[in-house]
């Protein structure tokens, strides 16, 4: 029981270790295509002196492999690796590979894990 709350405590913290795991059967993209990352949307935390975990990059979609991707084209995600988060260089180039939930572009490691974190 001791182990089970400490790693939820673990998987909870916004500094976790690597925890990310994904599922063999997952969910596959219904969008993909190569864009280059040019802005991106930040969520200030609440009191409005940090940024949320969570934000969108806006690309400049220059192909459409898969689904419907305008441009510009916001990937909402994560950018904690230990949550699967990813996280994109400004003015580089991406085969970006999302999900629709809610209405909204998602991507995460499991559907784009060439950008997981180096070892050091």
């Amino acid at each position: 029981m001791l182990a089970l709350v400490i790693s939820i405590m673990l998987a909870s913290a916004p500094d976790a270790p690597f925890l990310c795991t994904c599922a063999n059967n997952a969910t596959p993209a219904d969008i993909e295509f190569r864009g280059v990352a040019v802005d991106a949307v930040l969520v200030a935390a609440e009191g409005g002196t940090k940024v949320e975990s969570r934000q969108a990059t806006v690309f400049r979609v220059t192909r459409v492999i898969k689904g419907e991707a305008a441009s510009p084209m916001k990937v909402w995600h994560l950018t904690n690796p230990g949550r699967c988060g990813v996280t994109f260089n400004y003015a580089s180039t991406y085969r970006v590979k999302a999900r629709l939930k809610n209405g909204r572009a998602e991507t995460d490691l499991c559907l784009m894990p060439e950008l997981k974190p180096k070892s050091e």
